[in-house]
């Protein structure tokens, strides 16, 4: 009796000494491109990525109960660590059944990769330990569950968060189709595992990269054995990757002998739905997808034709994958274009489709169809012999003249009279009335006027009345005759 006493006592002694010393706040430093960085308390139940996503909370973001700020104020590390030993010893003994948790920051907010800013990198962070550097890849960590990659946090260590700078594309058919960051030495078999590997649906003997040449000015096509590249890592097949890379993977025609029709873009399930009997409405396929999302655009909703070949643009695909406020002016202005001109495409109204959910409305889609509803264009382009000529975030109701006046204002050059609106959703470029109010997406552009010499407008006057003399001769003749 008297040894089970002692083994109890010393059960509940660890269980005490272990709970109050992972509870224990510990300083970390956190440098480098991060929103705020600096000291934080943290725990050590914490890892590396939590005190590098607190380092980047945003400013309105509160992470700790008021009471609990107003606790800490003024306060040296020392006085919480004691503070806090002293609170906790205090709830076991009161509650000696209960399992007391450590508060941390992170408890009061949880914090998505979607808050971390676009340039940060999370694949080169630099752990400063006991004056010893280790670098970290903490998507090896989320992606592949690599915990050495994701140490939880010591008392004193520095973490230095560098910003990325060189990115590869996958798109197509893997399951994680995004913008990756590329790291010195990155080969293909990396890659894919990061992104997750590839789609039941995709076709192993059609995976390419597209590449820029080295000096920019084509794009080439690179065929890879990636199944050659995952048995064999560093093989000659495992191709190392550079930045700006796409691998796109395509997807394998008539998947398990069934019949699809793919629908992308900013639907709430974007994927591939089955086509039953031979074909499939749209009402069915919208109803089935979740719908449009609250950025989708029905208006330049459109379908493509499966009977018609549609040419492979890689930029284009890149494009189509990114927000557009990633995108640059060019960028944005390429995006436009090809989605106006693309072949095989042909639009329905959408929006009345939706909003109205009346089938007479409706159309079938034929198996092998792709449907895309693309992020709403809140920008209006304003280009040509204007002062700031760019894209400009949509205000609603402003006239072709005052976004003009938005962009600086017209040059001397210009001609403003001959001014012309390119619609974004039919790509027609038509002459402005005086009140004409331009649409998101849409594009208002002042050409330059035409330097006139004296000897361009005397060639003028001449031809004009050599062609009056010849009518005049050519009736005369009639008559006479």
């Amino acid at each position: 009796m008297k040894n089970n006493l002692i083994v109890l006592m010393l059960i509940a002694l660890s269980v005490l000494t272990t709970t109050v010393c992972s509870a224990l706040p510990i300083s970390v430093n956190v440098v480098g491109y991060v929103r705020q960085p600096g000291v934080l308390v943290m725990d050590n139940n914490n890892r590396i990525s939590d005190a590098v996503f607190m380092a980047n909370r945003l400013p309105d973001q509160q992470f700790l109960p008021e009471s609990d700020t107003d606790l800490y104020s003024g306060k040296t590390l020392e006085d919480i660590k004691s503070e806090q030993q002293e609170k906790l010893t205090m709830e076991l003994e009161d509650k000696p059944d209960s399992k007391v948790y450590s508060k941390t920051l992170l408890d009061q907010q949880v914090i998505s990769f979607d808050n971390l800013p676009s340039k940060l990198s999370l694949r080169r962070l630099v752990l400063i330990r006991n004056g010893e550097e280790r670098t970290l890849d903490l998507m090896q960590y989320f992606r592949l569950g690599d915990t050495s990659q994701n140490p939880y946090l010591m008392d004193g260590d520095v973490i230095k968060v560098p910003c990325k700078l060189e990115d590869v594309y996958l798109n197509g058919s893997w399951n994680q189709n995004q913008k990756l960051e590329l790291v010195k030495g990155d080969r293909l078999s990396t890659i894919t595992r990061l992104g997750l590997g590839l789609q039941p649906e995709a076709d192993p003997s059609r995976i390419f990269v597209y590449r820029f040449s080295s000096d920019y000015q084509e794009r080439i096509t690179i065929p890879v054995d990636l199944k050659k590249a995952l048995s064999e890592p560093g093989s000659e097949a495992d191709i190392l990757l550079q930045n700006g890379d796409e691998i796109y993977a395509y997807s394998r025609p008539f998947y398990n002998g069934k019949e699809f029709v793919t629908i992308e873009g900013m639907i709430k399930y974007p994927g591939q739905y089955p086509v039953n009997n031979g074909e499939l409405g749209l009402l069915e396929l919208l109803n089935s997808s979740g719908g449009p999302s609250i950025r989708g655009d029905l208006n330049l909703a459109y379908i493509v034709d499966p009977d018609m070949t549609l040419q492979e643009d890689p930029d284009y695909l890149r494009l189509k994958e990114m927000s557009k406020k990633d995108m640059s002016f060019a960028e944005y202005g390429y995006f436009l274009i090809r989605l106006r001109q693309m072949t095989g495409k042909y639009s329905v109204d959408f929006k009345q489709l939706w909003e109205t959910q009346d089938s007479s409305y409706d159309v079938k889609i034929k198996p092998g169809a792709y449907v895309y509803i693309p992020e709403k264009l809140d920008k209006v382009i304003v280009s040509g012999q204007v002062k700031n000529p760019g894209l400009y975030e949509y205000i609603e109701g402003l006239t072709w003249k005052e976004w003009i006046e938005k962009a600086g204002g017209k040059l001397n050059q210009s001609k403003i009279s001959h001014s012309r609106i390119v619609d974004a959703r039919t790509g027609q470029w038509r002459k402005p009335k005086k009140d004409d109010v331009l649409m998101p997406g849409d594009m208002v552009f002042v050409p330059q006027a035409k330097d006139r010499s004296l000897w361009e407008d005397t060639q003028a006057v001449i031809a004009f009345t050599s062609q009056m003399i010849t009518i005049f001769l050519g009736v005369t003749s009639l008559l006479a005759n």
